[in-house]
This record gives C-alpha cells, structure tokens and sequence, in this order.
C-alpha cells in the first residue's frame, strides 16, 4: 500500500496549510472585526499576494513582525512593515487619522515612554 506523504509548506498562508483547522480562531477574530475596519475582498486577496511571494512568511506568521498576516492584512488601518503594502488611512467622525509612526501600538497613540 502506498503511503501518503504531507507536504509542508512553509511559505504558505494558514488558510492553505493542511492544519487550517487549528486556525478557526483567527478567522472568527478576522471576521469580528468591525467592516469599517476592513479592507475590501479585492485589497485584502492583494496584500495576501504580497505575503505570499515574502520571504519573512513562515507558516502563516510573518517574521518582520511576528503577526498572523491574514489578520494584519484584514485591517485597513495596519501596513507591511517592508511596505510591500500601505494602510488606509480613513478620516471621519468614527475614524481618526492614525499616525504611521504609532500604528504598530493600536489606537494610533503613543504608547508613552518607557520605564
């Protein structure tokens, strides 16, 4: 009998690995985003693209910065650190414009200084 083999890829996104199942909390944390904080399907399939042909993915997670990059590139308001793609920088009542600088911090705050 043939035996099966399992390929692992690691410049892959989680969502294309074979153990997706153990990533079910990510997608319901990226699908409880509010909208208004989202990218739209077409910019979030490009900045997955992006991630995809990165060298600094590694099983889903990217290692410029150590965040899931299918739940960075769901929010409007988060950029690549390697600029391979920019934030949306929406401006409103409900959405203040949010410095680059501070984007990695949430809120778009400075975190203030460090003791």
């Amino acid at each position: 009998m043939k035996e099966e083999t399992v390929r692992v890829c690691r410049q892959c996104l989680t969502r294309d690995m074979a153990e997706k199942d153990q990533f079910e909390n990510l997608y319901r944390l990226i699908a409880l985003i509010p909208e208004e904080e989202k990218v739209d399907a077409e910019t979030y399939e490009k900045r997955l693209a992006a991630c995809r042909a990165c060298r600094y993915l590694l099983e889903g997670i990217c290692h410029a910065c150590g965040c899931f990059a299918e739940l960075r590139a769901a929010r409007a308001d988060r950029d690549c650190p390697y600029e391979k793609w920019q934030k949306i920088v929406r401006q409103g009542p409900s959405q203040p414009p949010v410095d680059k600088k501070y984007s990695l911090l949430g809120g778009g705050q400075p975190a203030g200084p460090v003791s």
